[in-house]
């Protein structure tokens, strides 16, 4: 690394601890949460596999337990996590308990970026968002859902500024104290969540 100065688009790279340029994945969960409680909803589950909440440094789960523990303890869900990274066998092998999460849960909206959760859904009868509204916290990859646009080319001009300005200041290799530019995401309505009556302003003044 020495003779090169570098810096990394989000959490993929473990080592070495590079400067970062990435969503405000803490920020973008906890806009979604309130997007959907000014739709109505106070039942909101997540479902996130468990590697990608460790990359993240647990930015995505955090909010959501915060969102939890303000809650009256009727309306709290558990969070849906699939072990490992989110990959198609480990996604696959969650069906089954992911559904039974549902079943016993009854969340009337769910956030996450397992957009194989629609499909699961529908094959058991439930539609979204006739019956359950869905966010997806990267609209990248679920461009028909409501949710987080993270931004992914201000991200990346972002990460092209910042390295530039390390390439004239001389700095090279890794650096002794990583920088995390964090961008905003932007909340975007798509055809998966539904308002399900007034807002919810008692939990919205809890959550800030």
């Amino acid at each position: 690394m020495e003779p090169f100065a570098s810096v990394a688009i989000g959490y993929s790279l473990a080592a070495p601890r590079l400067h970062v340029v990435a969503n405000h994945q803490h920020n973008a969960t906890l806009r979604a949460l309130r997007e959907l409680a000014k739709l109505g909803h106070r039942r909101i589950g997540m479902v996130a596999a468990t590697e990608t909440l460790r990359r993240a440094n647990h930015s995505f789960e955090s909010p959501y337990h915060f969102f939890q523990s303000v809650q009256d303890e009727a309306h709290r869900v558990p969070l849906f996590a699939i072990q490992g990274r989110d990959e198609p066998r480990n996604i696959a092998r969650a069906r089954e308990g992911f559904l039974a999460w549902f079943k016993r849960h009854k969340p009337t909206a769910i956030v996450s970026h397992v957009g194989e959760i629609r499909g699961w859904l529908e094959a058991a009868g439930a539609t979204a968002p006739g019956d359950v509204s869905l966010a997806t916290l990267s609209r990248v990859f679920e461009k028909q859902w409501s949710g987080i646009d993270q931004q992914e080319v201000e991200i990346g001009r972002r990460a092209v500024e910042l390295l530039v300005s390390l390439f004239h200041s001389g700095e090279r290799g890794t650096p002794a104290t990583p920088i995390r530019l964090l961008i905003e995401g932007r909340w975007i309505e798509g055809d998966t969540t539904r308002r399900l009556g007034p807002p919810a302003a008692d939990l919205l003044e809890r959550l800030g």
